[in-house]
């Protein structure tokens, strides 16, 4: 299953739902497979999922096990939805996802 993550002035991208999920959890929405968040709620919803990820490799720096190499990190995966984040704060806009057939 794939979600499209949209910006109401600054594009759109689209992800698996498990790499999704896990970024709309960081960024403090229910992660259902459809939402938006308001204008005045991306900036919010962007520091969280910064948090988040600084707080997540902090934790895998900690760790002693090693990933596997082909594996790629969550925060590569995320660099993507920051961007647009960043974009739709800086345009002012809404920022919405649902799934995609």
């Amino acid at each position: 299953m794939l979600i499209e993550f949209k910006s109401e002035h600054d594009g759109s991208l689209v992800l698996f739902a498990k790499v999704a999920t896990q970024l709309l959890e960081m960024m403090g929405t229910s992660a259902r497979h459809e939402g938006a968040l308001r204008s005045e709620d991306v900036p919010a919803a962007l520091a969280s999922l910064n948090a988040a990820l600084a707080q997540r490799e902090r934790a895998e720096t900690d760790d002693d096990t090693q990933d596997d190499d082909d594996d790629i990190p969550l925060s590569r995966r995320a660099v993507p939805v920051i961007d647009l984040l960043e974009k739709t704060v800086a345009s002012g806009g809404y920022f919405m996802w649902q799934e995609k057939d």
